[in-house]
């Protein structure tokens, strides 16, 4: 279990899944916003007995996630079993449901994950609706660019099929992510990102 990162939160406490994903999501934006390269990231949650205390943890919900993520999660998803999520949706107040609706999506495979980038995107068009006047937009194109630089650069250049595999979902993700900003949302919404369309191209397939 080298590399890898564990947080955790009292599930007895309000909306405490809706609080833990605030935290979460800081965390894996922060991977590809602080990093050129942007550096990818992939995980599991799980709900069950575990210890937790500064360096030490341990417990069968840390096993179960670590299975999660080394078995099912693949790629750069970062998920939750079907009955882990409706144990928390199914007992979380409307606004804890709001929240999740827009945190996750069902997967093909019966796993919900983690729309990091959706968020990533939303939480920027947020910023800039709030501070007009600064650069906001323009650094986020940039950090966009440079996750598209890294999936065509990893696509075109590893050998290991593994590899490879992993950014050709990624590019399908980051594709998907971004039309759907552009294409579903309000008129209003999502300015900096649909100007740029056109420079940018979104939308090339590469």
């Amino acid at each position: 279990m080298s590399d890898s990162i564990v947080i955790s939160i009292d599930i007895k406490a309000p909306d405490s899944f809706a609080k833990l994903f605030m935290y979460y999501g800081l965390f894996v934006s922060s991977m590809f916003v602080e990093h050129c390269p942007p550096l990818m990231s992939r995980g599991a949650i799980a709900i069950g007995e575990i210890f937790q205390e500064e360096n030490i943890v341990f417990g069968p919900t840390l096993i179960k996630a670590h299975i999660l993520e080394s078995k099912n999660a693949e790629n750069f998803r970062h998920i939750i079993d079907k009955e882990d999520f409706c144990l928390v949706y199914d007992t979380g107040s409307e606004d804890a449901k709001n929240i999740l609706d827009g945190l996750f999506y069902l997967d093909k495979d019966g796993y919900y994950c983690y729309d990091y980038l959706s968020r990533y995107l939303g939480y920027i068009d947020n910023r800039i609706t709030r501070y007009p006047d600064g650069n906001i937009g323009e650094s986020a194109l940039q950090i966009l660019t440079n996750l598209h630089n890294k999936f065509i650069h990893e696509i075109n250049s590893n050998k290991d099929k593994g590899v490879v595999k992993k950014y050709k979902w990624f590019k399908a993700y980051f594709t998907k992510s971004l039309r759907q900003a552009i294409h579903f949302s309000d008129n209003d919404d999502y300015l900096w990102l649909k100007k740029a369309h056109g420079e940018w191209r979104i939308n090339k397939q590469s």
